[in-house]
């Protein structure tokens, strides 16, 4: 469908990208997952088969966290960021309790940092499986769909022995954690990392080492340094060997071998593989904290919730916690990049809240990456930033 010269809004797109409308056909694009729509909204100029110009449209999803936040008890919100990003619900709430305790400068111990770099590492794991493992099913790789999903179960029964739940944990609580790990979970714990390391590096030899993936992602959506707020993996995978788990050093990671990966391209294939990559390294980081905590002393759960009544006592005594007034804010490298928090607290209560998640970043990113691609590749694409859409709309 030709597109008219009165249409400004068409038109002034075209204009920049300096790609003549007449000459041009318009395609309405955008992802088939049910929390998509509404949300995001992609028109796509083709010239044949090449995009020339790329727009997109954010709606919303009605979730509200920051004003759901404002108004409540530190406490109360800690479960509002698992709704958050919910495939790196550990992150959020680690993000946010890391906000509340530099306001009240509050210092954890080495036991409960190391806990919580556990926590944080299989997080970022099962993270890094979801985004690799439905990236691979987008491009036709059904091995890799359904042999790291059995993984991410392993990795889930670890949440469910710290906190009963495995999506929605609120594992992490201003000052400390909600649970401790027996020798024998510990060890069950490293047997399962060992397991989701050889997968991946058999899924390495036979997936990304292949022609037919390497011819596909190989060149697609090259990012540089002009590319304003990109993070994490997007960044690494420009050659900027930029982490903020190395370089501020929070919690007790520099206690830790913590190897940070970084590729040279910038393009799909790269984040791939640092994914990839960082897998086996959070399991590096794992298995050092397994081995810190069997020689350390178990450290006090600030809450038992071993049964109903000891619940209902956390929630009920929880709110007189906390009753200073302060202005903070947090950073943190969450799987998809840099996370920033900044609260400002009245008598214990959020009076405003404010996030910076690295989803919405990514996605206007993407309008630069995909002018230049094949249609065909618009999928990759959207499946190589690693945006959870839960984020975009706060």
């Amino acid at each position: 469908m030709a597109i008219p010269e009165s249409r400004s809004l068409y038109g002034s797109v075209l204009s920049r990208h300096g790609v003549s409308p007449r000459s041009t056909s318009i395609l309405h694009f955008g992802p088939a997952h049910p929390a998509a729509h509404g949300v995001l909204r992609s028109i796509l100029w083709l010239a044949g088969e090449w995009v020339t110009a790329y727009q997109i449209t954010l709606g919303l999803l009605h979730r509200g966290t920051e004003a759901l936040t404002e108004l409540r008890h530190l406490n109360q919100c800690v479960g509002y960021m698992d709704r958050l990003d919910y495939v790196s619900m550990v992150a959020g709430e680690h993000g946010f309790c890391m906000a509340v305790e530099s306001g009240l400068g509050v210092l954890c111990g080495v036991g409960v940092c190391v806990h919580r770099i556990m926590l944080l590492e299989i997080n970022r794991m099962l993270n890094h499986l979801l985004n690799v493992a439905c990236h691979a099913g987008d491009l036709g790789c059904l091995l890799w769909l359904l042999w790291f999903f059995e993984d991410r179960e392993l990795l889930y029964s670890v949440l469910a022995w710290c906190s009963g739940a495995r999506l929605h944990s609120t594992l992490m609580i201003p000052g400390g954690t909600r649970g401790w790990l027996t020798t024998s979970q510990r060890h069950d714990i490293m047997l399962a990392v060992h397991q989701v390391t050889l997968h991946i590096e058999v899924s390495l030899l036979n997936g990304v080492y292949s022609r037919i993936w390497m011819l596909r992602l190989t060149g697609i959506g090259v990012c540089g340094l002009s590319d304003i707020g990109l993070s994490g993996v997007m960044l690494r995978s420009t050659g900027i060997a930029w982490d903020l788990r190395v370089a501020v050093g929070y919690e007790a990671y520099t206690m830790l071998n913590t190897v940070v990966c970084c590729g040279s391209l910038g393009d799909s294939m790269d984040r791939v593989l640092l994914r990839c990559f960082e897998i086996v390294s959070s399991a590096q980081l794992v298995v050092q904290s397994c081995m810190l905590q069997s020689m350390s002393q178990p450290v006090e759960c600030h809450s038992n919730s071993s049964s109903m009544e000891q619940v209902i006592l956390m929630f009920r005594t929880g709110p007189a916690s906390i009753l200073h007034s302060m202005t903070s804010t947090s950073y943190s490298e969450v799987p998809k990049g840099e996370l920033l928090i900044s609260l400002v607290c009245v008598s214990g209560t959020t009076w405003r809240a404010r996030f910076r998640c690295p989803d919405l970043l990514h996605l206007l990113a993407l309008q630069a990456l995909v002018v230049g691609v094949v249609y065909a590749d618009v999928v990759a694409l959207v499946g190589t930033i690693d945006v959870v859409f839960g984020a975009v709309d706060l």
